[in-house]
C-alpha cells in the first residue's frame, strides 16, 4: 500500500516537470475485494537533464531505455492492497470496486490541494508530452465505458492519455452494468477532492498558529501514587505521541472520556510493577510543542506481583 501511494506523490512532482512522463498501470480486482497493481513509470531523460540536479538524484535508480523513440528514466512498481484502501487512498481521485472504476484528475486541481492552494505555475501545467495508460481488470463484463475493452477479454478496459493530447483533464470511467451514472461518481470524486483540500488548509493553519502545549490533568509534579494512577490528556488540536519514560503509547488505543469533569480527554491508567517507580510522562502535539510530568508510583507486594515488567498502561 505505501508504494501506491509513494508512486501518486512521485506522479505529482511529474506534474512539475511540465508533462514529460510515462506511465504504464496494470489493476486487477477480484471477487474478494483485492487489488494487485503493476506500474511503469519513467521521466523523459530530456526532462530530468533540464530540471537539475534534484530531480538527477531522484532518478538515480532508475533504468534508462527508449520507449517509441524516446529515452525515459524507468521504473516498475508492483503492490497488493484491498478496494477499501484503493479508495482511501485516492481519495479525491478516483473510486473502485469489483463492479466499476472510475479516474477523475484536474490536474491544476490535485496540485493545489496538496499545496495548500492553487498557483500560476499549478494552474498552467503542461501535460502535452505524457503518456499514460490505465487497465482495469474487473469481474464482470464491461457494458458502459468511455475507454477501450478488449477483445479477448471484455472484463478489462484500457484508458490512454498520449502525447500532444492538449487536455488538462483525465474523465475516465467503466461499468458492469448499463445503468451506472458516471456523473454521479464524478460529483463524488470532486467533492471528495474539496473535502481533503479544505481539510488540509485547516490542518496547516492551525499547525502553524499553534503555540499551546497539551493539557495533563490527574498527576501532579512529584506526588507519590499508590498503585496506580490515571492521567487525562488532551491537546486543542491533535495529541500526537504519548511517552512513559522511554516507552512510546499508541494514542490510537486510548480512549476518550465520554462525559464529566474530564470529557474529550484521553484516559491513561498506569500501574506500578515496582515497589518504588520514578514516572515522567510525556505529550507531544502535532506542532511540537511537549508537556512533561514527572511523579512517582509505590506498589505493594501484592499488587506489583499482578504486574509485568515495571509498569502497565492501558
Amino acid at each position: 500500500m505505501k508504494k501506491i501511494c509513494s508512486f501518486l506523490l512521485c506522479l505529482s512532482m511529474v506534474f512539475a516537470l511540465t508533462g514529460c512522463f510515462y506511465v504504464d498501470t496494470t489493476t486487477v480486482v477480484d471477487t474478494s475485494d483485492n487489488i494487485k497493481m503493476t506500474s511503469k513509470m519513467g521521466f523523459t531523460k530530456a526532462s530530468v537533464d533540464a530540471a537539475g540536479s534534484e530531480y538527477a538524484e531522484m532518478v538515480k535508480d532508475m533504468k534508462l531505455e527508449t520507449i517509441n523513440g524516446t529515452e525515459y528514466y524507468t521504473e516498475t512498481q508492483t503492490a497488493s492492497t484491498t478496494v477499501s484502501e484503493w479508495n482511501e487512498a485516492y481519495k479525491g481521485v478516483s473510486i473502485i470496486s469489483q463492479n466499476m472504476v472510475y479516474f477523475y484528475a484536474d490536474y491544476a486541481e490535485q496540485l493545489a490541494s496538496q499545496s495548500g492552494g492553487a498557483s500560476e505555475a499549478l494552474t498552467n501545467v503542461d501535460m502535452s508530452g505524457a503518456y499514460l495508460a490505465y487497465t482495469f481488470t474487473l469481474t464482470g463484463e464491461i457494458k458502459k465505458t468511455n475507454g477501450t475493452v478488449s477483445e479477448s477479454d471484455n472484463k478489462t478496459v484500457t484508458f490512454e492519455l498520449k502525447p500532444d493530447a492538449n487536455t488538462k483533464e483525465i474523465n475516465w470511467y467503466a461499468y458492469t452494468s448499463e445503468d451506472a451514472n458516471p456523473e454521479t461518481d464524478k460529483a463524488q470524486i470532486i467533492k471528495d477532492l474539496a473535502e481533503k483540500k479544505a481539510a488540509a488548509q485547516q490542518s496547516n493553519e492551525e499547525t502553524t498558529k499553534d503555540t499551546t502545549k497539551p493539557v495533563i490533568k490527574g498527576v501532579k509534579k512529584n506526588k507519590t501514587y499508590k498503585n496506580k494512577v490515571t492521567a487525562y490528556i488532551k491537546d486543542n488540536v491533535k495529541v500526537k505521541s504519548i511517552k512513559l519514560n522511554k516507552k512510546t503509547v499508541k494514542v490510537s488505543k486510548l480512549t476518550k472520556v465520554k462525559k464529566g469533569k474530564y470529557k474529550g480527554y484521553y484516559k491513561l491508567l498506569i500501574k506500578t510493577g515496582k515497589k518504588k517507580l520514578t514516572v515522567k510522562l510525556t505529550v507531544t502535539d502535532s506542532s511540537k510543542n511537549k508537556k512533561s510530568v514527572s511523579f512517582k508510583l509505590k506498589g505493594t507486594k501484592k499488587f506489583i506481583k499482578k504486574v509485568k515488567g515495571s509498569f502497565q498502561y492501558k
